[in-house]
């Protein structure tokens, strides 16, 4: 059970670093304005 918990955490945070990333990559220059 928490090896389950701790994959799904990881799936969860690679998620959000994706669509920081995709975010940041449609923005350009426009950082500021990820939150």
């Amino acid at each position: 059970m928490g090896r389950f918990k701790f994959m799904k955490t990881q799936f969860i945070l690679l998620f959000v670093l994706f669509f920081i990333i995709i975010s940041v990559a449609l923005k350009g220059e426009k950082q500021d304005q990820i939150i």
